[in-house]
């Protein structure tokens, strides 16, 4: 806000000027304020005072609409034929995604999409995605026997949300690699690696001999970290409180492992009571001063039964 035309009278000069508004207040004929902090109606008030002591005021009042980062409700994608029809064995591939944004004076929603074989570095040329719609990619070179990543970019003015979605090779009940790889429901690809494409169900034990930390800068594959078991004693915690753990827990991840993309964590529960926490973090960089994650979706299944609800949106913690 910038006040302008004041002048004094019979004589007099303006040795003052204060303009107030919105929690913020400047002593000059200009005011440009830091972030508002509630929408609505906000009144500004200009006063000047001239040598002789004397005041004016004037207001103006703006309309501040509230503003909230990009969401997305629904992001699919899967392979698919030339007009869009799901095809597991599909070379094209297509995105259905209904996102929202704060529609305020300037603002505009972008959608985009990029691809890569898994096995590849880096990602191809964004593609334009139709928001509430079916955007078809890929020109009918998305092989079916190769993985591909999808990348896809909900973007603003001001924020950015990256979805990364895989594209799995064709279905097949068994597929073997030369290369002494193997494959369930699903093309083998991988060298020396068991790779299953379906949801998998483990009623015995399964032990983990080791675990390899993931070295990704950012969200291009789905890898599980096994995360070690982590204590009451390691986290410096006492008592038995349940959601006090999973914060803790979540901040102890992202120390261990900065500026990585945890897409599923595994981990033991504290001592007090066994069983599994599974966590997917957006970005371990992407931390408050509490070291809690931006998002995080996180589940703990008690062994024999239970099952919690944890996580953490726009760094605020919550427990189901």
């Amino acid at each position: 806000m910038t006040l302008s035309g004041a002048s004094g009278a019979y004589g007099s000069s303006i040795t003052s000027y204060t303009i107030t508004g919105g929690g913020w207040t400047a002593t000059n004929g200009a005011l440009t304020t830091g972030t508002l902090a509630s929408a609505g109606n906000i009144t500004f008030t200009a006063t000047v005072t001239d040598s002789r002591g004397r005041k004016a005021s004037t207001t103006r009042t703006i309309s501040v609409i509230d503003y909230t980062k990009p969401r997305v409700a629904v992001c699919d994608v899967y392979r698919c034929d030339a007009g869009g029809s799901r095809k597991k064995a599909g070379t094209y591939f297509a995105v259905e995604i209904n996102a929202s944004y704060s529609a305020i004076t300037g603002n505009i929603l972008n959608l985009t999409a990029r691809y890569k074989k898994q096995s590849e570095s880096s990602y191809g040329t964004a593609a334009d995605v139709t928001n509430n719609g079916k955007t078809v990619l890929g020109g009918g070179n998305i092989g079916a026997s190769t993985t591909y990543d999808v990348l896809v970019t909900v973007a603003d003015k001001y924020n950015s949300l990256l979805i990364q979605r895989t594209l799995s090779t064709k279905s097949v009940l068994q597929s073997f690699k030369r290369s002494a790889g193997a494959a369930i429901g699903k093309v083998a690809e991988l060298a020396n690696w068991l790779d299953v494409a379906w949801d998998t169900r483990v009623r015995g034990t399964v032990q983990a001999d080791s675990y390899t930390p993931v070295n990704r800068d950012d969200a291009s594959s789905n890898p599980i970290v096994f995360v070690p078991r982590v204590t009451y004693g390691t986290l410096g915690l006492t008592g038995s409180s349940g959601s006090e753990y999973f914060k803790q827990w979540l901040i102890w991840v992202c120390k261990a492992y900065p500026n990585k993309y945890m897409l599923l964590c595994i981990g033991t529960q504290h001592p007090n009571s066994v069983g599994i926490v599974l966590c997917h973090i957006y970005n371990t960089s992407a931390v408050n001063a509490a070291g809690l994650p931006e998002y995080a979706t996180g589940k703990y299944f008690a062994l024999g039964g239970g099952e919690i609800a944890f996580g953490t949106v726009d760094y605020s913690f919550y427990q189901k």
